[in-house]
């Protein structure tokens, strides 16, 4: 199957590449009361394309920060996603393929007097990608690369992705000093080209199996991202949900702890999270600093009931609600 036609002209010189390989068409529903095996009632469904680049993408758009998406898109869930991004104003390059784009299922309920909300996430593993159409999205993804300040290259790679699909993504996507961002699960390790300008933003659970050591305290989150960082990475940034995040570069590191809040969705607030570090540290900013605003977008995501629909004045006002410190390396 053909791509979408790639142009690289008029980019934004802080325009940042997101990359989605196993795209997925979410269908949320508002369920006030959960009962697994009983009948419930939704009392919201929104359907939307999802993806952790795609919600990366979104943030950024949130923020005013130019941004394009690629992925793989197929069948007719393909199209009612990519007609999504479209009515979400977001500009992408999908690589068509034969198979169908996977769906995801999410449940959310809450919050209540006794807890914050709480989500349920279903999600398929996707379609079966052939060697042919692989080659024709590394094709399109170094076109893409192009002129752009920053690639994250996000999620799970879909059935039949080669064995080094993201080194070779990676290999595609570097040059020019720009920094590419890893957000994906406890492979990116294993699967990622370690070089001077690669970042690496993984959850607790995530830094667990890249690490093969528990992450359940900020204590243990700053030794994970020591650990990688020490064999090279860039940067390493680990989020902790509500407990915050940690950020080690190089020889330093700082702990962000975020404002109590009664979230309504937690869905989506690492994604949200990266896009407010890439965002950032793209205009320059200081390292504590870029913590800072990704720790407020990432809060502000679990405010709103859509992934990525963050209001301003929420990252506004939380940004000056986070608390950052400078934290010795272990």
């Amino acid at each position: 199957m053909s791509s979408s036609p790639v142009t690289t002209a008029g980019l934004s010189p802080l325009s940042t590449l997101c990359i989605t390989p196993n795209v997925a068409l979410d269908r949320t529903l508002v369920v006030p009361r959960f009962t697994l095996g009983g009948a419930c009632r939704a009392d919201h469904v929104y359907t939307t394309i999802g993806g952790r680049g795609l919600n990366v993408a979104r943030t950024l758009a949130s923020l005013a920060k130019a941004n394009h998406s690629a992925g793989f898109i197929g069948g007719a869930s393909g199209n009612m996603a990519a007609r999504s991004a479209a009515a979400e104003g977001l500009t992408a390059t999908w690589s068509h393929i034969g198979g169908e784009t996977r769906a995801s299922l999410i449940i959310l309920t809450g919050p209540t007097e006794a807890g914050p909300a709480q989500a349920t996430i279903i999600t398929e593993p996707g379609p079966v990608i052939t060697d042919r159409e692989w080659a024709q999205f590394e094709a399109d993804v170094t076109q893409l690369a192009h002129g752009r300040s920053a690639v994250c290259i996000c999620g799970s790679m879909p059935p039949g992705s080669p064995p080094s699909a993201r080194q070779r993504l990676q290999a595609v996507v570097a040059g020019h000093g720009r920094p590419v961002w890893v957000d994906s699960g406890g492979e990116s390790l294993a699967q990622a080209n370690i070089a001077p300008t690669l970042g690496l933003k993984l959850n607790a659970e995530e830094a667990a199996a890249a690490t093969a050591r528990p992450v359940q305290t900020v204590t243990d989150a700053l030794s994970a991202a020591q650990w990688l960082a020490a064999r090279g990475i860039a940067r390493v940034a680990i989020t902790l949900g509500s407990q915050g995040a940690v950020l080690v570069v190089g020889h330093k590191g700082w702990y962000a702890r975020p404002p109590a809040i009664v979230a309504r969705n937690p869905v989506g607030s690492g994604d949200c999270f990266l896009a407010g570090l890439v965002a950032a540290l793209g205009e320059g900013s200081r390292s504590d600093d870029a913590l800072r605003l990704a720790t407020a977008c990432g809060t502000a995501n679990a405010l709103a009931t859509r992934v990525g629909r963050l209001v301003a004045s929420d990252v506004t006002r939380l940004a000056a609600e986070v608390a950052v410190h400078q934290i010795g390396l272990l």
